[in-house]
Formats: C-alpha cells, sequence, structure tokens
C-alpha cells in the first residue's frame, strides 16, 4: 500500500513496467511534490539576512521499492527558528508538528553580541516554516503526485 491515498491503482499499473522505468517515474512525480513544499517553506521563512531561505532545497531518494521526498535546510539554526527557544519557545510553539516535542531551557541566558555587548535573553517565538509548509500542501501534494503517475503512465501505453 502507498503513502498516497487512492493512488494505489496507479502504482498497480505500473508493475507492468521495468523497476527502472518505475522509480524514474516516482522520482519525477514525488519530486515535483517536494518542490510545492520547497515553494511554500520559502514564503513561510522569516527573514533576517536571507540565509535560511535561499537555503531551502529538496532532494528526492529512492531505495528499494521507495522513493521519498526530503525538503529541507542545511542550516544548524534553524530548528532554533522552527520550534523557537527557551522560555519564550516554549510558550509560543504552536504551529509546530505535534509529533515532535522540544524540551526547552527554562531560564534565560546572556551572550556578547558582536559589538562586544552582553545581552541578556528569555529565547525567541517559534516561527514555524518547514512543518507547516507540508501540512498546508499535503492535497496539493498528493494531487499532483498522481497527475504525474497518470501522464507518464499515458504516454507509455
Amino acid at each position: 500500500m502507498s503513502g498516497l491515498e487512492g493512488a494505489d491503482e496507479l502504482i498497480e499499473k505500473l508493475n507492468f513496467i521495468s523497476n527502472e522505468m518505475k522509480t524514474e517515474i516516482l522520482e519525477k512525480a514525488v519530486g515535483q511534490g517536494t518542490q510545492i513544499v520547497r515553494r511554500e517553506a520559502v514564503l513561510l521563512c522569516p527573514v533576517d539576512t536571507g540565509e535560511l531561505r535561499q537555503s531551502i532545497k529538496t532532494s528526492v531518494e529512492a531505495a528499494g521499492d521507495e522513493v521519498n521526498g526530503i525538503t529541507y535546510t542545511n542550516k544548524e539554526y534553524a530548528a532554533y527558528v522552527e520550534f523557537g527557544t527557551g522560555p519564550k519557545g516554549e510558550e509560543s510553539h504552536s504551529g509546530i508538528s505535534p509529533d515532535i516535542t522540544p524540551s526547552y531551557t527554562q531560564q534565560g541566558w546572556s551572550y556578547k553580541n558582536d559589538d562586544g555587548e552582553w545581552i541578556y535573553t528569555n529565547g525567541q517565538p517559534a516561527q514555524p516554516f518547514m512543518y507547516p509548509a507540508l501540512k498546508n500542501n499535503e492535497d496539493k501534494v498528493t494531487k499532483r503526485v498522481k497527475e504525474v503517475i497518470s501522464d507518464e503512465l499515458r504516454k507509455l501505453v
């Protein structure tokens, strides 16, 4: 059974073609689905320097019968933006994945800024952009994956 509701009959039709061709079709479909999520994540991403927004990428990985699409950023601080930090993050983290339970420090802290001044902070509120990008587009991604698979099957038969 596939992870896409209603797509099982399309996947079944793929059984008559080679595994290589099947994987190629699924990679194309999943790739287009991940682009939908990436575009939304870019729009939702808070902007300071724009570095985080520009770092949002996608990849598609095939392993055996499974094809996975990934929307990601390689910026170490992305999790702090997504989930928030400290007491402020803990009190305002709506919009993050319900499957994740971050552990927040319970007190503020000090750090030295670029000018050498000591700054005290209670953290920052969560500014989710990755999880909402996925949740806001689940139906669009499913629809697009089905369309691509159907289009590719039509080309073959």
